[in-house]
Order: structure tokens, then sequence, then C-alpha cells
């Protein structure tokens, strides 16, 4: 299935102690949609610098498509507290080069053939990738797949980013601690969180509301329809990236034509393999390909 699947924002190096790993949610999402068979690709900026250079070798290493401009900043970090699960467990540098994405003639070229593309909201803390993206997003064909990813890490969380974001996306991906920030934010009622999902599909015109609800599973909501599944009882050695590969296969699922339930089953399972494993992202076995 050649179809071009884009993760633009942040791409990073997350610094652990004695090592560092390749990160960044978009480029994690792309990774993994390029792992299932289709033209995954990341679209980020990094610095003219070795950390710059090391994203292009590991990208090259492993066969992942990008459109990685070079500015004339720091290559991004955020360092990693493992001993917390909590959304300040990262702190990430600040102006760095994902901060400063332009968008060229040529990225404008390529989002006329995107047909899925993930953002999220922590790439949006600087006007010129906030820019960009929007920009992309709007030259994408009408029938694609526009995903907001919320991913809120603070102290980076803007109401009228979110706020905008919701207006640019047909699929929103949150988590339950995720919705209870936009509640407020957004004005909504109280309710139960399918009530408030829905909610937020009739506000801002979104077809998907795929919301995580850690160890009790996942539920993904349409106009028509829903499905909620428990989570796998696997041995979890490492979470993260789960969530990145969730949303990577479910979009995959999306243009593959699966039907919800069974979109909806693939994402769940590769999530919970991406927890058995060691980092972000490992490598996919075969069976979960979507290549005929």
């Amino acid at each position: 299935m050649n179809k071009l699947v884009v993760g633009i924002g942040e791409i990073l190096w997350d610094i652990l102690p004695g090592e560092k790993q390749l990160g960044g949610a978009p480029a994690n999402f792309a990774y993994h949609a390029s792992q299932l068979g289709v033209d995954g690709r990341t679209v980020s900026a990094i610095g003219n610098d070795d950390l710059g250079d090391a994203i292009v070798q590991t990208l090259d290493e492993r066969s992942q498509g990008y459109a990685l401009a070079r500015v004339p900043y720091a290559t991004g970090c955020a360092t990693v507290n493992p001993n917390t699960e909590s959304d300040e467990r990262y702190s990430f540098t600040t102006d760095c080069a994902w901060d400063h994405l332009p968008f060229t003639s040529s990225l404008a070229e390529m989002a006329q053939r995107t047909a899925a593309c993930c953002f999220g909201s922590l790439a949006q803390r600087n006007p010129t990738t906030r820019h960009a993206i929007a920009r992309y997003i709007d030259a994408m064909p009408d029938d694609s797949l526009k995903i907001f990813d919320v991913n809120l890490r603070p102290p980076f969380i803007d109401p009228d980013v979110i706020r905008r974001s919701l207006y640019l996306c047909n699929i929103l991906k949150l988590n339950t601690d995720e919705l209870d920030t936009l509640v407020p934010l957004i004005g909504l009622p109280d309710g139960s969180d399918e009530a408030q999902c829905r909610r937020l599909m009739q506000r801002f015109d979104i077809s998907y509301v795929v919301l995580t609800l850690g160890e009790e599973g996942s539920s993904i909501f349409a106009p028509d329809e829903s499905s909620t599944l428990p989570a796998s009882p696997v041995k979890v050695v490492d979470t993260v990236g789960a969530g990145d590969a969730f949303t990577a296969t479910f979009a995959v699922g999306l243009l593959s034509d699966l039907p919800l339930t069974e979109a909806h089953l693939r994402a769940s399972d590769i999530s919970a393999y991406v927890c058995t494993q060691h980092g972000a992202t490992p490598p996919h076995p075969r069976e979960f390909s979507f290549e005929e």
C-alpha cells in the first residue's frame, strides 16, 4: 500500500541515564506507519550539528523516509526522568531546531499527496512551526486523515493552540487526563467520557475520537458507532511509543478500509506489543504489516 503517511512536528533525542534514543511523537508515529507497509515520513527540522547528523544516520539505517530542514538552531533534546510516568517526566530544550520548521514549496507538494498526517500540540509552541503545521494540514486532500494527537507536555500547554488544532483535525487522539484538561478549556459541560468525546466531535466536526484509558484499554468513537477494548495482558517493559504505535496502526487501518472494530483491535495489539519491547520504536513482527 503505497500511501504517504506523515508525522509532522518535533524530532529530538531523548536523553536517558547512560544512553540517548531518537524520539518525538510525530517521528515515532511515522516510524510505526512505515513498519506497517506504507510510506511513513517524518517532517521536522534539525540543526547543523552532530546530533542532527546522528538523526539522519539513524533514519537512514531504519530505511525510514523524512523531510528534515537544516536550520541554524541546535537539534532538539529532551531529558527523561525514568522514575516517573507523569507528563513531567520530560524536560525539553527550548528554541531548538524543530521550533523553526519552514513551510517550503516541497512541503506543499508533499502535503498534496499525503493520505494521513499526525501532529501534536508540543511542536506548536513556536509560531514558525505552528504556521508550517497549519499550512501543511490545509494543503492536504479533502479526504485525507488529519490526526491531532493532543500529547500535552507541561509547561507547553496553550489553550489557543489546542482550539485551533481541534478545528484542523478530523481525528482526535487523547488520554483521559488530556480529556479532563480539555473539558474546562473548551467549556464542555460535565458528563461521561463518551458524552464529552461526542460533544467534541460535534463542536469541531471530528470524525473519530480515540481515547486511551491506560491499564483499562481504549475506546474509539465515530458518529454512528463506537468500540471499546480492554488492555491486552502483557508483561510491560516500556510504555514509551505505545500510543504512537496505536495511532499509526489505527490510521493505516482506516486507509486500508478496515471496519472500525478491526482497525481498533489491530491498533490495540500493536500497542501492547510495543509495551513488551525496550524503546519507542522496536521493529514490528512481519504479521503486523498491512502489506498484501
